[in-house]
């Protein structure tokens, strides 16, 4: 009878072993370090709605699709806008009222938007990567006296 009630508080504390396990480490460690795993891989470190300006800049004349050839004489054409209250104004080359749900939708897809692999960490030549004169530049502001945050895309990065 005794030897039937030792393996019983063996089984227990492997139990209560267990189950600390499962809270502590499934539960509370196991998704913060997704959470900061998630976070180092974003684009940008700003969230949609603490953005107030962004300029987004496209060369006017690219190269070919899939071309590896540099663009001579880049030329580009910008738009700029700028959140006052809780609408969205084009400010430049016009200046009227923007899409709040467009430009809503276009920053929060940007802010979600992740790193999938790095190919170098500091490279030599961007042309590689058609960032030299890069297709779009997007350059976000928090307010408009912080730095502006700015990605690149080139031909196929």
């Amino acid at each position: 009878m005794k030897k039937n009630f030792t393996s019983t508080l063996i089984m227990l504390g492997v139990l209560l072993g267990l189950s600390a396990w499962y809270v502590l480490y499934e539960q509370k460690y196991k998704p913060e370090q997704k959470e900061k795993e998630d976070q180092s891989k974003k684009l940008i470190s700003l969230e949609a709605d603490q953005i107030s300006e962004f300029k987004l800049t496209r060369l006017k004349n690219p190269p070919a699709e899939n071309s590896n050839t540099v663009v001579q004489n880049p030329e580009y054409e910008s738009i700029e806008l700028k959140k006052t209250g809780p609408d969205w104004f084009i400010v430049s080359p016009v200046q009227t009222k923007g899409d709040n749900t467009a430009i809503t939708s276009l920053l929060s897809s940007l802010c979600s938007a992740k790193q999938e692999r790095m190919v170098e960490e500091k490279p030599k030549d961007l042309s590689v990567f058609g960032l030299k004169d890069p297709i779009l530049k997007i350059s976000l502001k928090k307010d408009s006296t912080s730095p502006a945050l700015e990605v690149s895309v080139g031909g196929n990065t």
